[in-house]
């Protein structure tokens, strides 16, 4: 650590990339040591105690996902397949499955796929660098919230 970094545009896409970009396993301690534990726990609006807590503020966020989904694919969710990224504590996986969405995700927190496992959830432990844990699984739709 005290390593500086910065953003910089990737070339051909345009998104901000950390640079140096953390290792497998620093993303890994990182969620095993702090994402949903430690003083960081206090700003991070993807702990489960904020989701329950602020669930009508964020199903109105993913109700408005659902009519996007609608509106670009020119077919109803159901029957659709749809692969978050992040997914956490599965909360968005579990609003998406209700209106017929056929719902996986993947996240690096073990405790939070645990936890949406235990919720009858398809999810895999696996960081972004295996975005291909479902191949060769394709998907209707692809989300990430709040992916760092």
């Amino acid at each position: 650590m005290g390593e500086t970094v910065t953003l910089v545009a990737h070339p051909e896409y345009g998104f901000f990339q950390v640079k140096p970009t953390p290792s497998p396993e620093e993303i890994s301690a990182y969620y095993a040591e702090e994402f949903y534990s430690g003083d960081y726990k206090q700003l991070n609006d993807s702990s489960l105690e904020v989701q329950v807590r602020d669930q009508d503020f964020y199903d109105a966020q993913r109700e408005a996902v659902l009519r996007d989904i609608e509106v670009v694919s020119g077919r109803s969710t159901a029957g659709q397949s749809l692969l978050d990224v992040g997914c956490g504590w599965g909360q968005a996986l579990l609003y998406f499955r209700e209106p017929g969405l056929d719902c996986a995700g993947f996240d690096p927190a073990p405790e939070a796929v645990d936890y949406a496992r235990g919720r009858g959830l398809e999810v895999v432990h696996a960081g972004i660098e295996q975005l291909d844990v479902f191949a060769p699984r394709r998907f209707d739709v692809v989300t990430l919230f709040n992916v760092l």
